[in-house]
């Protein structure tokens, strides 16, 4: 094997993979890209420092403040659960892999490769199927209009949680036993952003049905059926904006994926990109979510 070159051929997945000689492989780059090595490292290091402060401080926000306590908000809380999951493990653990690499083949360096790397894939996978669940509730909320308080509860929201960390756990077990290939992680991803796209596409034919309508028979709208569909229209123009922060962030993973042998510079910086989206999460919500934004500073006033 070459150790001069960069491009060498190998089964990629969102971080490291765990077998030693795939281990063995990255280490080797990292030894010869030292530079690139301590960047990457620096900038995780950076922003995990965000993405815990900004999940927790919207956590803490939705908890407290009562008017949040909603079957959204429920959804958004399971997001910022697993992104603040994702600075605090994820990132430190991929900074320190490299760093460690950086300096041979160690035992230390050798349990991070293996073992943290099944955390990362959980991690961002469950992130990645909670924002499907919130377009998903955010299509319902459509829909059903005057009936979704009654049919989407907060109970039902916390199991349709639980039920994608399950197969999130899942996923990340077929990950560990190296059931799922190359192809199939791709797919994967593939597959979730067609979803989110189908499901933002039914979200945006309801909403020019509905605006239709109102300017057709704006004299004989009740002005609190018009008010109410046109707060949940904005809530699925935020929830969408999320989304699409996500799909730039996991796109270029993807492509890379499918594309074949890859240089492993372009593979830690797609798996930055991936873990860097857990802290712009939180900024994203505030920005777009007005009710969480007096929220998170309310907090910060008490």
């Amino acid at each position: 094997m070459d150790t001069n070159s960069s491009h060498i051929e190998f089964n990629p997945s969102f971080s490291m993979l765990g077998s030693n000689y795939e281990c063995l492989k990255w280490q080797r780059y990292l030894e010869q890209h030292r530079l690139h090595t301590i960047l990457i490292s620096a900038f995780n290091i950076v922003f995990c420092f965000m993405a815990m402060a900004g999940n927790t401080a919207v956590l803490l926000a939705i908890i407290k403040t009562r008017s949040l306590h909603l079957p959204a908000y429920v959804l958004l809380a399971s997001l910022s659960l697993s992104d603040c999951a994702v600075g605090f493990i994820a990132q430190p653990a991929f900074a320190l892999t490299h760093l460690t690499g950086m300096h041979g083949f160690s035992t230390t360096y050798e349990f991070l490769c293996d073992r943290f790397n099944i955390t990362i894939y959980f991690l961002c996978t469950n992130s990645f199927f909670t924002v499907t669940a919130i377009g998903l509730d955010r299509l319902i909320a459509l829909q059903l209009h005057l009936r979704y308080a009654s049919v989407v509860t907060i109970r039902r929201a916390i199991l349709a949680a639980l039920s994608v960390t399950s197969c999130a756990v899942l996923l990340a077990g077929f990950w560990h036993w190296k059931l799922l290939t190359k192809k199939i992680m791709s797919a994967q991803i593939g597959l979730t952003l067609l979803s989110n796209f189908a499901i933002y596409l039914k979200i945006y034919f309801i909403v020019r049905r509905h605006q239709i309508q109102i300017h057709q028979f704006q004299p004989q709208v009740n002005h609190g059926r018009m008010w109410g569909s046109i707060r949940l229209k904005k809530a699925a123009v935020n929830t969408f904006q999320v989304f699409v922060l996500m799909a730039c962030c996991y796109t270029p993973q993807m492509i890379l994926m499918t594309s074949g042998n890859y240089r492993f510079t372009a593979r830690s910086i797609t798996s930055t990109l991936i873990l860097l989206n857990s802290s712009l999460n939180p900024l994203m919500c505030c920005w777009r979510l007005r009710d969480l934004r007096s929220a998170v500073k309310q907090l910060f006033h008490d």
